[in-house]
C-alpha cells in the first residue's frame, strides 16, 4: 500500500517538472504516432510497388523484434522487482550493523558476524542477479542485431535477384538505396 502511494507521488512530482506527462505529452505522442503511421503506409506502398516479398521481408523482422522486446521488458521488470527486494534487505542489514539506534540489541549479544555474513550473501546474490540479467540483455541485443542484419541481407539479395531477372530496373534499385544525405 505504501509503495503504491510513493509511486503515485513520484508520478505527480514528475508530471509537475516535465512536459512529457499529462495532456501535452499525450498530444506530442499522438502526433508522433500519426506521422509514423503515415510514413509506414507510404513506405509500404513504395515497397509493394517494387515487389511484395520486400515488404514481407521488412515486416517479419519487425514483428520478431517486437516479440523479443516484449520478452526483454518483462524480464527487466522481474529483474527490477528482484533487485528492489534484495536492495531493501541489504539496506536493512547495513542499518542493523552500523546504525546506533537500530542495531543496539544485535551488538549487545554480538550478532554482528551473523548479520555481516547475511549481508555478504545478499551482496553476492545481487551481483549474481546483475550478471545474469546483463548476459540475457546482451543476448537479446545480439539477437536483434542478427534479425536486423538478416533482414538487410535478404532485401539486398532479393533486389539484386530482381535486377538480374529484369523485373527491376537499376533506377528503381538506386531509388530504394538512395541515402538522404544526397538530397539537398
Amino acid at each position: 500500500m505504501q509503495e503504491e502511494y510513493i509511486n503515485k507521488g513520484v508520478f505527480a512530482f514528475n508530471a509537475m517538472k516535465s512536459n512529457d506527462v499529462g495532456i501535452q505529452g499525450i498530444l506530442r505522442e499522438l502526433f508522433v504516432i500519426f506521422s509514423s503511421i503515415i510514413s509506414i503506409i507510404l513506405m509500404a506502398a513504395i515497397l509493394t510497388r517494387l515487389h511484395i516479398s520486400i515488404l514481407i521481408c521488412c515486416i517479419i523482422p519487425v514483428v520478431l523484434s517486437a516479440f523479443l522486446q516484449k520478452y526483454t521488458n518483462k524480464m527487466n521488470f522481474q529483474f527490477s522487482k528482484t533487485m528492489t527486494t534484495i536492495s531493501r534487505k541489504t539496506e536493512n542489514m547495513m542499518n542493523l550493523l552500523y546504525d546506533v539506534r537500530n542495531g543496539k540489541e544485535f551488538r549487545i549479544y554480538d550478532s554482528n558476524k551473523l548479520i555481516l555474513h547475511k549481508y555478504i550473501s545478499l551482496m553476492k546474490e545481487q551481483k549474481k542477479q546483475q550478471n545474469n540479467n546483463s548476459w540475457k540483455n546482451q543476448a537479446f541485443m545480439v539477437c536483434n542485431m542478427i534479425i536486423d542484419k538478416g533482414k538487410n541481407i535478404t532485401i539486398y539479395l532479393i533486389l539484386i535477384y530482381f535486377c538480374f531477372q529484369r523485373n527491376l530496373s537499376i533506377g528503381d534499385f538506386k531509388f530504394v538505396f538512395m541515402d538522404k544525405k544526397y538530397y539537398f
